[in-house]
């Protein structure tokens, strides 16, 4: 196969594998979108929304462009209107002529009018546009404007009249708040009653006749009865462009007052206590013809920020869980996957920023990115986990392959010594002993002649140490007589060197249980310690122990020499590390300890080997 094919080979199974990611995340991208969209459609997430909102009011600041606000101040209301309400007509007037000395576009009179009074105003004639405020009220029986549930609103008397009057451009002032009191959205359209009769039509909001007059035509649609737009509220007051009465009435016919207005929208409304139109915003409590000014703002420069429509969201949160998804699968073995899940709400900051240059829908997008990060982490998971479950098992049969073939070479060790052992026993020893048979009746016949007896002893000394030889080479003892008198004979020969060696075996049996490789392992650990204390302990007593405790062998081989550091131990030694891979040979645990707890000093070797591992490990040998 050439390298073009196993290219292509590659890059079909990726492709694969990327289908296969994001066909298992699409059931649950769906599932979460919907109820997302769901949720978002009656208004659940609404708090939410609402704080990611607020926060971005805060960021972008609106600014004045086309809205000149004229408010009578407290002190205006004290000078002007001598702290009587409703306000003197009268004054009123000349506070509108004086404003339209500057030839704006239109005057927005955000004012109470309801005195009867006011219906001298009703033929005022101006060289602009005028539009007044008609006051409103909630319905006791239909709840809120704006608000879901509530559709109907009581309509006040405007220029003294309950209804207003023919030829007089007007609008329905209401400012609905959220459940939590904040206003945060205003509307274009409101069904209204009048004496308790409902209106055939909806009328326009004060805010959307200001701005179909200032236009001179539609500026769009007007969107549904009640339907919500945001209203961007100012950071700082400092953003919007406004002049006190008393100051307008001071620059009445000034040619600086005309630059400042000339064209644009001048709203006339009340800062004073008494009016009492005052509002909770996510900037901070405002007076209603500020908000009523940024409304209008609102619409001439963006348009007005209408509510997202389901089906457009839905798509888009499709869409970027999917390019999430895609993400995930090309970062998979970094840690971005991690991060991108605790970033989730960034992220879907981001996503509603860039598709409807808005934060207000961060929540909807976070929910189904921490679902898809959520089902991406799972399944990496489980992925990881069955990675590494298929490397334990491939290290455990490693490991296994790897002892058994150690039990294959030390067996094939083991039955070579034998081997030899038995071939030295049945040729060299069998010749010497011939030889012997030769020399005895030279040394009885010539008695008087020493050399033939002197030959006798070499080759009885030569018997005695080729039998050591076969001894070190195969125990025969070990087939013979099992485990515990092998040991026991290591330990007799100890004592004959010279140092105070006993034997205990409390197993009660329990050492005929072990198959023929461990008790191979365990004779050599034996003979191995035995030979260390008799080379390198300095000692002249020592305990060769075998005993029970919970399903174990232990052989412990203590002695009252001079000790030494398990930590410092050489580990290329060649006794310890040889005593070491037996007791891994036959599934052991070996360890050096020093002072003993039989001897109070010297050093204690504790070999501990599992009885049931030892017995399957013969019964598999067996079979």
């Amino acid at each position: 196969m050439n390298s073009s094919q196993t290219d292509r080979q590659s890059t079909e199974r990726q492709s694969s594998r990327l289908r296969g990611s994001v066909l298992s995340a699409i059931p649950l991208i769906v599932i979460v979108s919907v109820l997302t969209c769901f949720a978002h459609a009656l208004g659940w997430l609404r708090s939410l929304e609402s704080t990611a909102l607020d926060n971005l009011l805060w960021l972008h600041p609106l600014t004045s462009k086309y809205v000149y606000i004229v408010g009578i101040t407290s002190s205006d209301y004290e000078s002007l209107f001598n702290e009587r309400s409703p306000l003197n007509p009268e004054e009123v007037l000349r506070l509108i002529n004086a404003i339209a000395d500057g030839r704006p576009a239109l005057i927005a009179v955000d004012l109470d009018t309801t005195d009867p009074r006011f219906k001298s105003l009703e033929s005022i004639d101006l060289p602009c546009k005028i539009i007044w405020a008609q006051p409103s009220r909630s319905s006791e029986d239909a709840g809120q404007a704006g608000r879901p549930g509530g559709s109907l609103l009581m309509a006040g008397r405007v220029l003294g009249s309950d209804r207003p009057p023919a030829g007089r451009l007007h609008g329905l002032a209401a400012m609905p708040s959220d459940p939590d009191g904040i206003v945060r959205h205003y509307c274009r359209r409101i069904l209204v009653q009048y004496k308790g009769v409902s209106s055939p039509e909806p009328e326009d909001s004060f805010i959307w006749s200001i701005v179909k007059a200032f236009r001179g035509k539609s500026p769009g649609s007007d969107g549904d009865i009640n339907e919500q737009f945001v209203l961007r509220v100012c950071s700082d007051p400092k953003y919007l462009r406004r002049l006190s009465a008393s100051d307008v009435l001071a620059v009445q016919g000034g040619g600086g007052w005309r630059e400042m207005v000339e064209g644009k929208i001048v709203l006339l409304g009340g800062y004073y206590d008494a009016a009492r139109d005052v509002y909770t915003t996510p900037a901070g409590r405002r007076q209603g013809v500020e908000l009523v000014a940024q409304a209008v703002e609102s619409e001439l420069q963006y348009g007005g920020s209408r509510p997202v429509n389901v089906i457009v969201l839905l798509v888009c949160q499709l869409a970027v869980s999917i390019i999430f998804v895609l993400a995930n699968y090309r970062f998979a073995n970094t840690w971005i996957p991690l991060a991108m899940l605790v970033a989730a709400p960034v992220l879907g900051l981001v996503a509603s920023a860039v598709l409807f240059s808005s934060l207000a829908l961060w929540i909807d997008f976070a929910f189904v990115l921490f679902a898809v990060q959520l089902l991406f982490m799972y399944g990496h998971m489980r992925r990881v986990r069955k990675q590494n479950l298929a490397l334990l098992l491939a290290n455990e049969a490693l490991i296994k392959a790897r002892r058994e073939l150690a039990r294959a070479v030390s067996r094939g060790a083991e039955d070579e010594r034998k081997r030899l052992a038995e071939e030295i026993h049945h040729d060299t020893l069998g010749k010497l002993f011939r030889v012997t048979t030769y020399i005895n009746p030279l040394v009885k016949a010539k008695s008087d002649d020493d050399a033939a007896a002197k030959a006798l002893a070499v080759v009885s000394e030569a018997s005695g140490g080729i039998r050591r030889i076969m001894n070190n080479l195969y125990p025969a003892v070990l087939d013979n007589l099992g485990i515990s008198d092998a040991v026991r004979e290591l330990v007799d020969e100890a004592r004959d060197a010279g140092i105070d060696i006993t034997f205990k075996d409390e197993t009660a049996g329990e050492l005929k249980k072990l198959d023929k490789d461990s008790q191979r392992a365990i004779y050599r650990i034996a003979e191995q310690g035995l030979t260390n204390i008799l080379q390198h302990a300095g000692a002249n007593a020592a305990e060769v122990c075998f005993k029970t405790d919970d399903c174990e062998l232990v052989l412990s081989i203590s002695d009252n020499g001079q000790g030494m550091d398990p930590k410092v131990m050489a580990p290329t030694s060649y006794g310890v590390s040889g005593m070491k891979n037996l007791a891994e040979l036959i599934d052991g645990n070996i360890e050096w300890k020093s002072p003993t707890a039989k001897f109070g000093k010297g050093t204690e070797v504790r070999l501990e080997v599992p009885l049931n591992q030892a017995g399957a490990s013969d019964e598999a040998t067996e079979g």
